[in-house]
């Protein structure tokens, strides 16, 4: 876990009204969980994160709060085992964990989370959920395949469903793992430039939800993440968790 800084909002407005968004939340810091130990107890591990990180920062800062922060977890949060080819169930069914999420997490701490769920019905899809205190709203469904066998890759209806979602001072887009990459099927390279192209709010925010390396040697973003601020939470041991800032559009290996 990173726990959530203030660099959003240093760099933006976080002041506007509260009417006429999808979602009633004003985003001032972010940051991402990095989720490779204990899978099998997602909620137990992200509490313990979250209030490690809590006592770590008030102790530099009282002043410090965690409310107003967008969290991204990593793809197949409820999963409850490593990412690997299985026909096997995930060991929490999406419903359940999006309750946990919103109560435990979303609603205690007053923050916003990004999380990718395999749901076994409809259609076993790979979806990123947007959650808050007032509650969850499905954002997209994975669209490449990664040939593990745990989803149906979404190319038989529009994948996106409510993505970006506008919140009081930003836009905020989902992509879950290989659909964030630049090197990739046909469709998919599609698909994200129809995406970039919606999220034309002054404050772009895109979430990545991974379970795998996003990056080569050198890191780089990718190129139609120009603009936004990329926040990738990995459940990989060898992938990389980041905040990245529009004006850093790569990390040095």
């Amino acid at each position: 876990m990173v726990a959530p800084d203030s660099s959003f909002s240093k760099a933006v407005d976080t002041e506007a009204d509260s009417s006429g968004f999808d979602r009633n939340f004003t985003i001032e810091n972010l940051g991402f969980f990095r989720f490779v130990e204990n899978l099998a107890a997602p909620i137990q591990e992200l509490t313990t994160a979250i209030d490690r990180e809590i006592v770590s920062k008030k102790a530099a800062d009282p002043d410090w709060d965690i409310k107003r922060s967008l969290i991204v977890l990593p793809e197949a949060f409820n999963l409850g085992r490593p990412y690997e080819r299985s026909d096997a169930s995930p060991s929490v069914e999406a419903k359940a964990m999006l309750h946990a999420l919103r109560f435990d997490i979303a609603q205690h701490h007053s923050v916003a989370l990004i999380v990718g769920l395999l749901e076994e019905k409809p259609g076993r899809r790979n979806s990123a959920y947007w959650i808050d205190a007032e509650g969850e709203t499905l954002m997209c469904h994975k669209v490449d395949e990664d040939e593990t066998g745990l989803y149906r890759p979404c190319r038989d209806i529009n994948p996106d469903r409510l993505n970006p979602i506008l919140c009081h001072n930003a836009q905020v887009g989902a992509l879950i793992c290989l659909d964030a990459f630049t090197e990739c099927h046909s469709c998919v390279q599609q698909r994200r430039r129809l995406l970039r192209a919606r999220l034309n709010h002054e404050n772009k925010i895109v979430g990545v939800c991974a379970q795998t390396t996003l990056y080569g040697p050198n890191r780089h973003a990718p190129t139609d993440a120009e603009g936004c601020w990329y926040v990738v939470a990995d459940g990989n041991y060898n992938g990389e968790s980041l905040v990245l800032p529009p004006d850093d559009r790569t990390r040095g290996g």
